[in-house]
């Protein structure tokens, strides 16, 4: 092996005379190690054929192996653009690193941290963002899903009438630019739900349940409030989110060979999926206070929304209000937190009307 004199003559070493040398198998690609050649070393590794480096510590030659047998017999030796490092190709005759292990770079630094600055972005980042268009495809998608699933009532005047309190708040809502889809379940249980997109489902249970129709719309007040604030993307976003630091952490354990990573992935993973499958609590708080300010706006008394959970909060442990519970947080905040938000509001609006009791009784 001979130095080029061009390439010799390019070489730029520091002050100290050093330059990096950054060890790659040949055979692997895999980055051994860094150290530093002088002039000296350099010439002895191509004299020798085995890797010579320049030790800063002890400020002598340092011929890699001469002690442990854990030689690198030199390939090849490439000089980068700038001319200030240098990338040597050798066949490893043993570990590169002095803990044992096979390279020097196995704890993976760039990962974690990349994992770290992923995890403290806002989840509304470029990187995590659910667009409109991916909101309302979502929804359609999970949608079909729900309808294969449950029983939509099938009722035509029941399902007119729950539509149009569900559109006269989407007006009061200021997101009226989608279309929104109100359609009733028939399930005993007590419950509502929104999916992305404007997609909200009322159980019949529900509708049995209230005895107002301010108590009513005021259910699905908080359903619009979700779609309104865009909730369910919110929610996609931090899975997005998470799931990507998760993959990250997963190959950085993989990297390491951390034994048992397979296991902390599967925990982690379980973790995720059942941290997002319900609203945070500021999201819940966030869709009742919008959801009176529409229930307002939209013509009814806001009081409905106190009386309802009020209702349901001393029926907590029943079969039917156990699925609302289940999905919404405790009653007594709530009923205070809006019961505060409406006290200077008034009696005014409407409470309840002839064609409420007349669905509430069609009801099988």
């Amino acid at each position: 092996m001979k130095l080029k004199q061009s390439l010799q003559n390019e070489i730029k070493y520091d002050a100290q005379g050093l330059i990096p040398a950054i060890a790659q198998s040949k055979y692997s690609g895999t980055v051994l190690m860094l150290a530093y050649m002088n002039a000296l070393s350099l010439a002895k590794t191509i004299e020798t054929g085995f890797v010579h480096y320049w030790s800063r510590s002890r400020q002598t030659l340092w011929f890699k192996g001469e002690t442990s047998g854990n030689r690198q017999v030199i390939k090849s030796i490439e000089l980068d653009c700038d001319g200030d490092t240098l990338l040597l190709s050798v066949e490893e005759e043993g570990p590169a690193c002095h803990t044992g292990a096979p390279h020097c770079f196995f704890r993976n630094l760039v990962s974690c941290l990349l994992v770290c600055v992923l995890l403290t972005l806002p989840s509304h980042a470029g990187l995590f963002a659910v667009s409109q268009e991916q909101e309302l495809s979502m929804g359609r998608q999970a949608s079909v899903n729900i309808e294969k699933q449950q029983k939509i009532y099938s009722d035509p005047a029941t399902n007119s009438y729950i539509n149009k309190i569900g559109q006269k708040l989407v007006k009061a809502s200021g997101r009226s630019d989608i279309p929104y889809s109100f359609k009733v379940v028939q399930n005993k249980e007590i419950n509502a739900f929104a999916l992305p997109g404007g997609y909200i489902y009322v159980h019949t249970g529900l509708i049995k349940a209230a005895s107002s129709e301010n108590e009513l719309a005021g259910v699905i007040a908080h359903e619009v409030a979700h779609v309104a604030a865009r909730h369910s993307a919110e929610q996609i976003e931090k899975a997005n989110k998470a799931n990507l630091g998760l993959s990250l952490l997963g190959f950085a354990l993989s990297a390491s060979r951390i034994r048992g990573g397979g296991t902390l992935m599967n925990g982690a993973q379980f973790v995720t999926g059942g941290f997002f499958n319900k609203f945070s609590r500021d999201a819940e708080r966030e869709a009742d206070r919008l959801g009176a300010s529409y229930l307002k706006t939209a013509g009814w008394n806001a009081s409905g929304m106190v009386s309802f959970f009020e209702k349901l909060s001393k029926q907590k442990n029943s079969s039917n209000s156990i699925v609302f519970f289940s999905s919404h947080p405790s009653s007594a905040e709530r009923v205070e937190n809006i019961g505060d938000l409406i006290a200077d509001w008034g009696k005014t609006g409407v409470v309840d009307t002839p064609e409420f009791q007349k669905i509430k009784k069609s009801l099988l």
